[in-house]
């Protein structure tokens, strides 16, 4: 079953509303600071806009750019950028208090980004998750008039 965060921050919207290409996001998954906040298990998510939504979108190793794990004081440490690495020199997809990076493409405009729904499938060992927060990002989207690509926040802060 997927948990479903709304949106509490700014609203998006596509720079040509008549576009019928794919649009390119950004989706940065947080991870909470938290005894067993990481996952094994398999997670999506979808993106629904007022005009539409997006499909189903695994957030699998593909599609991942790049992972950061944050300390407690906030700074950044262990950075890994996926485009560097070699395969499987890397920890667990999503562990606890990490942010990673997704990059994937929607086939058609979804509008104003209204809400998401992600969730995992409780497959693996230690297949619970502390999800903090979402944010979806695209350069290809801005809000209201400014032309200044902007992003979405979800914040869920749940297991």
């Amino acid at each position: 079953m997927l948990t479903l965060c709304r949106a509490q921050a700014k609203r998006l919207r596509i720079l040509n509303p008549l576009q019928t290409r794919s649009i390119s996001y950004r989706i940065k998954i947080s991870t909470g600071d938290y005894r067993g906040a990481g996952t094994d298990a398999n997670i999506q998510l979808q993106l629904f806009g007022n005009r539409g939504k997006s499909p189903l979108i695994a957030l699998s190793e593909d599609i991942l750019t790049h992972s950061i794990e944050t300390s407690k004081q906030g700074s950044q440490s262990d950075e890994w950028d996926h485009t560097t690495s070699a395969a499987n020199t890397r920890p667990d997809l999503v562990q606890r208090n990490t942010t990673q990076t997704f990059s994937c493409e929607v086939p058609k405009e979804l509008g104003e980004l209204k809400s998401i729904q992600i969730g995992h499938d409780n497959e693996g060992l230690g297949s619970g998750w502390f999800l903090a927060k979402v944010v979806v990002e695209s350069d290809e989207v801005i809000v209201d008039d400014d032309d200044t690509p902007k992003s979405a926040s979800f914040q869920c802060n749940k297991w």
